[in-house]
């Protein structure tokens, strides 16, 4: 409010900058996070070298698809250790971060290759593709996700085959919307989670299975098994008491 033009510009170029330079601290700061987990406890020559082998492809990683794969392998690999509950609950959050941040990373990059390639198109088009950019940076919610599905179904009816593999980035940039916002429901899953104080193995359990969400639907169908769950916790709190 109150900027010129020039001005407005120029505090988006720096908000810009910023997020970047955001985004790689972070990718730094939680692979040395895992890291220096992996010097402090006992870790043996060969889970060190797996768990920093599937850091490295993930930051080479350019999909939703490549991402999660290399975040479910470190999973595992830190799951099937001898280290601690503590310190595999550390990894595990550490690989958490690192999965989401790259995501975000891959998201911004992807993002701004389709609009430099949209400024190129005729204007009806541009118009099109801008709207779908436009809308699927402002999805905040699991139940947005369908009518930009919906979107991109109908604009492929109507696309040339000269555009269809720019489509295809759309189609991209979508999903990976889709896996930061299941990211973001995971951790207010596990935080609820936290909640209820179960054991240690049964709480593992749910979060093994939140992690196995891989879109909305799996969402609200855990959500559905996670409300009667603690449903069955709040019977047996009352029969005990």
């Amino acid at each position: 409010l109150g900027l010129e033009e020039d001005q407005t510009k120029e505090v988006a170029m720096h908000m810009e900058n910023y997020i970047d330079k955001k985004i790689l601290f972070n990718l730094k700061n939680y692979r040395e996070d895992i890291v220096n987990n992996l010097k402090r406890n006992r870790f043996n020559i060969i889970e060190k070298i797996s768990i920093l082998n599937r850091i490295d492809k993930m930051q080479h990683s350019n999909s939703r698809q490549e991402i999660e794969k290399y975040a479910k392998d470190l999973n595992r690999i830190v799951n099937n250790t001898s280290a601690g509950i503590n310190t595999k609950r550390d990894l595990r959050r550490s690989v958490e971060q690192l999965e989401e941040w790259k995501a975000f990373e891959v998201y911004r990059r992807k993002s701004d290759s389709i609009n430099k390639k949209v400024d190129f198109l005729d204007k009806q088009l541009k118009q099109e593709f801008s709207d779908q950019i436009s809308n699927i940076n402002s999805i905040e919610k699991l139940s947005d996700l369908k009518e930009a599905e919906k979107r991109i179904e109908e604009l492929k009816e109507s696309i040339s085959v000269a555009n269809r593999d720019l489509l295809k980035e759309t189609e991209e940039l979508l999903d990976l919307k889709t896996g930061m916002l299941l990211s973001e429901k995971s951790r207010e899953l596990k935080e609820k989670i936290k909640s209820f104080k179960l054991p240690e193995n049964e709480s593992q359990g749910l979060e093994e299975e939140i992690d196995a969400i891989k879109d909305a639907s799996d969402y609200q169908k855990f959500l559905k098994s996670l409300s009667e769950y603690q449903e069955k916790i709040e019977e047996n709190r009352i029969n005990v008491s």
